[in-house]
């Protein structure tokens, strides 16, 4: 919530009486977090910050301040309703310096301002530039318009990040569907990403501790990722990496139904299957690479024996798995398996031509992860996916208007 303190006067009794209304007004409104607009002079700003500063329930209170003058009302014109908008409210508050409480709505011309909170999964979805549509925002107070292309910059760096990691430059969907596992692993570099996360922090004092800890949580996964990679590298009989690199498929996969490539979406659910059963397969010395490819520890029937043979593709990745687990698999399950391959057989990313639908893809990533959880769920099974899962944050549009709040600031 915005309360606009105005107070230019000097320094006397009539500033305590401010301050001990704006103490019981916090401590009893809904509100969980205020910033304060000192509206006057630089003595009554340097006066409510230290306030502020030395109490313990008012720790968490902003405090912004624009000098009275008549540019300086424009500015907090622009300055209370945009914000007011950014934090999704209707309304502010304004404290005259003789106490009275005044309530103000934002006014209609500023909703514009929301396209800057829902532009994000737009973006992320069909790649588009962040600022479009933007660019010619302006409002009256140029400062103020600054500020809110500052922010709204800042915020939708993310969705350049975002991208850069879900699609591997060059971009290229083909990448995502190659047949060589070994050199499809150890092309995969977050070293760029990485290094925009941890500047992005660096470089935005404001940003919250929580969106500081999501960042975070995202460079400790990549760390952990290329470790992996590394060790791989020099021993393909670490089957980790292929359980880390079939969760982010999984990511790629999640937006890729949203972008509604539903096509890419199934034959991605393939790939992440196939991959994580890779690992699964390495783990139990029934698959190991060779070179850049993949080997199977197959039965030979008419030999009467078992002999290493390439991959050849999902199907036999797939024969080998369900022969190896442990625990009987559901029939019903096996035949949405072979669906879901048949599915990707008939769209271009297959064998054949046909456009598929929401509804195909849906039912091939549900196939997918009831497997992985199935597997997870066995004694002998590594819950690195389901863990995963678990610590994931989505840099979501929540994220994205608490960056924009956090970096619209006057002081």
């Amino acid at each position: 919530m915005i309360v606009i303190v105005n107070h230019s006067i000097k320094m006397d009794g009539n500033s305590c009486s401010i301050y001990n209304y704006l103490f019981q007004l916090f401590i009893t409104r809904k509100y969980d977090n205020y910033e304060v607009v000192i509206y006057g002079d630089s003595k009554a700003f340097a006066f409510y910050k230290n306030k502020f500063e030395q109490s313990f329930f008012c720790s968490n209170v902003k405090i912004s301040f624009i000098s009275k003058s008549y540019i300086g009302l424009k500015r907090l014109n622009d300055y209370c309703n945009v914000k007011t908008c950014l934090l999704g409210e209707d309304e502010y508050l304004y404290i005259s310096h003789d106490l009275r409480l005044v309530t103000f709505s934002v006014s209609n011309i500023y909703k514009g301002v929301l396209i800057a909170r829902d532009m994000y999964d737009v973006c992320l979805y069909t790649r588009k530039g962040a600022l479009t549509g933007l660019i010619g925002l302006s409002l009256p107070d140029a400062y103020v318009t600054q500020l809110l292309r500052k922010s709204i910059k800042t915020a939708f760096n993310l969705v350049r990040y975002e991208l850069g990691f879900l699609y591997q430059v060059p971009v290229d969907d083909s990448f995502l569907l190659a047949v060589d596992e070994k050199e499809r692993l150890l092309r995969v570099s977050f070293q760029n990403y990485r290094s925009f996360l941890n500047d992005f922090v660096f470089r935005n004092k404001r940003i919250s501790d929580q969106t500081k800890e999501y960042i975070n949580a995202r460079v400790a996964y990549i760390d952990e990722f290329d470790s992996m990679i590394r060790v791989y590298e020099g021993d393909t009989n670490k089957s980790d990496v292929y359980f880390y690199y079939a969760f982010y498929l999984y990511l790629i996969c999640q937006n890729l139904y949203d972008s509604k490539k539903y096509s890419l979406c199934v034959s991605t659910s393939i790939r992440i299957l196939e991959t994580y059963l890779t690992g699964y397969l390495i783990g139990a010395s029934r698959a190991k690479p060779d070179g850049s490819r993949i080997k199977l520890h197959r039965y030979n029937h008419k030999k009467c024996n078992y002999e290493w043979v390439g991959a050849g593709g999902f199907g036999n990745v797939w024969e080998i798995f369900v022969d190896e687990f442990p625990l009987s698999l559901d029939a019903s399950l096996i035949s949405k398996v072979d669906k879901v391959k048949d599915l990707r057989n008939k769209s271009i990313y297959g064998h054949g031509y046909n456009p598929l639908t929401a509804s195909s893809a849906q039912l091939s990533m549900e196939t997918v992860m009831t497997i992985i959880s199935k597997i997870e769920k066995d004694a002998s099974g590594k819950p690195v996916f389901e863990k995963m899962k678990c610590k994931w944050v989505c840099f979501n549009k929540s994220i994205q208007k608490e960056i924009l709040v956090d970096t619209f600031a006057i002081s």
